[in-house]
């Protein structure tokens, strides 16, 4: 457990501390850009590899009484999660998360514009499906953490954007918003979403080690 615990404080630090301007930039004029674009990748996965090492070697300490109608909770809530964070990811969006990111854009319609941070809801929906339904610490530290990275990067990705865009434009663009005339590859996205959770179902237990299905199913 104190492994577990040390990757999770590790984690927590490679993602906390460049968030704030003064560390960041002191980093970038001694690394450089790249330097300092590379190094945070190398910390960041190695301090994730870490986390799930050390959950791994994690004894099992059970926090609470198992429920077994729970385990049907990831099964529910994934497919969610999985169209949100392929949806989230192909779908150019200004404010948060995405391999598209237009920051001049001001979306008014469709997936962005209703959850402004796709990939990080279908994080935290992941997150807190599995610690509901893992009842011990290890699970509750792991998936915790993950729960609370999604919340946090809402709350600081809106923060960047309301200061760059100012008061006056954020809440015009928040009173426009809705579903209609989203564009069609939206819907692509979210159905590619939808089979690739399909795909994961199937390969779960291969390269997870659980089943993702409940006993008896």
């Amino acid at each position: 457990m104190l492994i577990l615990m040390l990757a999770v404080v590790l984690f927590l630090a490679t993602h906390s501390v460049p968030a704030i301007p003064a560390v960041r930039q002191r980093a970038i004029a001694v690394l450089g850009w790249k330097g300092y674009v590379l190094l945070y990748s190398l910390l960041s996965i190695a301090s994730l590899v870490l986390v799930g090492w050390g959950y791994r070697q994690a004894p099992y300490l059970p926090l609470w009484e198992r429920d077994p109608r729970l385990f049907w909770l990831p099964v529910l809530v994934m497919p969610w999660a999985w169209m949100l964070v392929v949806a989230g990811l192909v779908i150019p969006n200004p404010f948060s998360i995405s391999l598209w990111r237009d920051r001049a854009a001001e979306p008014t319609t469709g997936l962005p514009a209703v959850v402004r941070h796709p990939v990080l809801w279908g994080f935290l929906l992941w997150a807190v499906a599995h610690m509901v339904v893992n009842e011990d610490a290890a699970s509750l530290l792991m998936f915790g953490l993950f729960a609370l990275l999604a919340l946090m990067g809402m709350r600081g990705l809106d923060r960047k954007r309301r200061r760059l865009w100012g008061d006056e434009q954020w809440s015009r663009c928040w009173e426009r918003r809705s579903w209609r005339a989203a564009h069609w590859s939206q819907a692509v996205a979210l159905l590619a979403g939808l089979a690739a959770y399909g795909v994961f179902l199937e390969l779960h237990e291969r390269l997870i080690g659980v089943a993702p299905w409940p006993a008896g199913f």
